[in-house]
């Protein structure tokens, strides 16, 4: 592997203008995503290397992994796992790539390349790591289009928690599902009962039934509802104890 190349593209995303300081150190989102594949042609220094890999960068997401980690350059932060409702399944993760001190933060998922959408300086941090990290699964300026997850994940493992930690995590989840409206925490406590994955199906149910029993008996005594007082959002409590349980059943590592 031909490391000039790679060193040379990393330094001059660490020039980026939109540097987000944390402890010692920063991270920059790019612009717009670098796509690793045409650099990692490049850097094919060994006619050995050039047949293994021929062409497969662009259209094989295992190859630029095998690659950069025989090389060195790969630090897998955390993998992420959606269930399907079929045989197939979705997986995607984010990745340190680049030295230790500095690096490039990437994603990437079954179907697209591997694609740079931030540097970091100082990647060994972990302060800067998991800050990075929480921008691009919060989708916050400039991450907007980097990283687009939908819905959080059903299985989340952790390959380098000295770097990302289970709580910096646990944080980024809640400030996403935080960040979203109603619908958003109405819609993952059902995803959460419909999976099996609250902590006691009869209590819950229990709870939302108690939130819900002004609106029964309006109902029963031939009373309109309002459209805006249907369906309450669940409260705080029923909020908290799906997600505690969610993260217990799905986190690794």
């Amino acid at each position: 592997m031909k490391t000039q190349d790679l060193l040379a593209a990393l330094h001059a995303d660490l020039s980026s203008t939109s540097i987000q300081r944390v402890g010692g150190g920063y991270y920059a989102p790019l612009a717009e995503p670098r796509y690793l594949a045409p650099l990692l042609e490049a850097s094919l220094d060994t006619d050995q290397e050039r047949e293994r890999y021929r062409g497969g960068f662009r259209s094989s997401p295992g190859d630029i992994h095998e690659y950069l980690e025989d090389g060195g350059w790969m630090t897998g932060l955390v993998h992420f796992h959606w269930l399907g409702m079929g045989p197939i399944s979705w997986s995607g993760g984010f990745t340190l790539v680049g030295p230790r001190d500095h690096a490039w933060l990437a994603w990437w998922d079954e179907f697209s390349q591997y694609r740079a959408i931030a540097v970091l300086r100082g990647a060994d941090d972990p302060q800067v790591v998991a800050a990075a990290v929480r921008g691009a699964l919060l989708g916050c300026p400039p991450f907007s289009d980097s990283v687009q997850i939908g819905c959080l994940p059903d299985s989340t493992c952790s390959t380098a928690p000295d770097l990302l930690s289970a709580e910096s995590l646990h944080a980024a989840y809640t400030d996403f599902l935080d960040q979203g409206d109603q619908e958003d925490w109405r819609a993952f406590v059902d995803r959460c009962i419909v999976r099996g994955l609250e902590p006691n199906h009869l209590r819950l149910s229990l709870q939302v039934l108690e939130a819900t029993a002004d609106r029964v008996e309006r109902m029963a005594a031939g009373q309109i509802i309002p459209e805006e007082d249907r369906g309450a959002p669940p409260s705080p409590a029923v909020r908290r104890a799906c997600f505690e349980d969610f993260w217990r059943r799905s986190h690794c590592g």
